[in-house]
């Protein structure tokens, strides 16, 4: 026989908040033995041990020795997903962690925002994908919302933002010009005194 999960012990730690005053509670765990291991007599005798000692109420054995884990995910991906829905099949975009994460985010969504039975047929993440979000879509209805005086003053301080970068813009590409032309007298010059000095003959 094997430990189908891992033997945890479990106790409560409390602290008071300097801040608040209040005492926070934490629960703390240590592993007292591996999901897999084998149960042999003396790995029976310290399970028994530990739940004399340290509180341990059950434990999950099983026949087979499983060693692999999920990984858990806390990042956000994008995944196509179809589902029949009545007579019709829809396919949608959506961001989860996983597979059972989208599952659940696109049974709710379908629950909520249509009437018939449907049946999930696909879910695949994308292996690379650029979603690109439409922000001026956001600032055109805000622009819309807003009172006439305000679009106005928005609009100004706008028209002086770009005049000011497109004064910089102009001072700095002169100065480069100016750079540029000094660099070519420079050059002229020092072609120049070479060739006087090529051309005054030997005494």
């Amino acid at each position: 026989m094997y430990l189908a999960k891992r033997v945890l012990k479990t106790w409560e730690e409390s602290f008071i908040d300097e801040d608040t005053g209040e005492t926070v509670t934490i629960e703390r765990n240590e592993i007292l033995f591996d999901r897999g291991t084998l149960i042999d007599q003396d790995t029976l005798a310290k399970i028994r041990f530990s739940m004399e000692a340290d509180g341990i109420k059950e434990v999950e054995v099983s026949n087979q020795n499983r060693l692999a884990f999920e990984n858990e995910n806390k990042f956000l991906y994008p995944y196509l997903a179809q589902a029949q829905i009545g007579d019709k099949k829809h396919k949608f975009l959506l961001y989860a962690t996983g597979l059972e994460n989208s599952c659940s985010i696109l049974k709710d969504y379908i629950e909520l925002n249509y009437m018939f039975g449907f049946t999930l047929t696909m879910i695949k993440e994308f292996d690379f994908c650029v979603i690109l979000t439409d922000n001026l879509k956001n600032a055109r209805l805000m622009m819309l919302r807003l009172p006439i005086s305000k679009m106005k003053s928005l609009w100004q301080n706008t028209l002086i933002r770009w005049t000011m970068r497109r004064k910089i813009a102009t001072k700095n590409l002169n100065r480069m010009k100016r750079n540029s032309t000094r660099l070519r007298r420079k050059s002229h010059s020092r072609k120049g005194r070479m060739k006087t000095k090529e051309s005054k003959p030997l005494s």
